[in-house]
């Protein structure tokens, strides 16, 4: 009977595991999108392909360093979290966040130069 009830409990917390891990709950798939959110943010356009928003991004990308434009689309684009971005990029954790937080900031400060903001 112990054998039985701990085999339901495992299989109940897998479950709970499951259920707060899925893709679409994931917090860490959300945390990219609010970080940026208020730099991106501008009501009335949605058309990326023609909109200046697109081409102010795209000329701050190429004007950052390689490793500093690696560690920000590693984050942006494809959503890696910071732990990820640490092995894949052999830097320490601290790094990482130094970098995005000055990316981040460079970015605030262009869009607020070309009167986005």
């Amino acid at each position: 009977m112990k054998a039985y009830i701990l085999k339901i409990a495992r299989n109940q917390a897998l479950k709970k595991y499951e259920h707060i891990h899925a893709a679409k709950r994931d917090i860490d798939m959300c945390l990219p999108y609010e970080e940026l959110s208020n730099y991106l943010a501008k009501a009335g356009e949605e058309d990326w392909e023609n909109n200046e928003l697109k081409d102010i991004v795209e000329a701050f990308l190429e004007s950052l360093q390689k490793p500093h434009r690696q560690v920000f689309v590693l984050r942006y684009w494809y959503f890696m979290s910071v732990k990820e971005i640490m092995k894949c990029c052999n830097m320490s954790k601290s790094k990482v966040e130094t970098i995005l937080f000055r990316t981040r900031k460079k970015l605030r400060e262009q869009l607020a130069e070309r009167k986005y903001l």
